[in-house]
């Protein structure tokens, strides 16, 4: 089993390595997108993915920063 660290250090692709998310998928059949989450030294110091609330209490809703921020994404890449 390998441990990747997720936050700012990692890098999208040694993530997906790991993961083996992406392993078979041909290439022009979907778009991947390895969202990275920064740590800001106060409520996220390991720069991990909001699951518990310090982007707000609404961290899991619709509106959330980082929902949407991946939402925005997603838009971006033609979803």
């Amino acid at each position: 089993m390998r441990t990747v660290r997720l936050g700012a250090v990692a890098i999208a692709a040694a993530i997906a390595a790991a993961a083996t998310m992406t392993v078979g998928a041909p290439p022009a059949s979907a778009s991947y997108l390895y969202p990275q989450a920064v740590s800001n030294g106060t409520g996220n110091p390991n720069g991990c993915w909001d699951w518990w609330g310090y982007t707000g209490a609404g961290y899991a809703q619709r509106g959330a920063p980082q929902m949407a921020t991946i939402m925005a994404m997603v838009h971006a890449i033609g979803g």
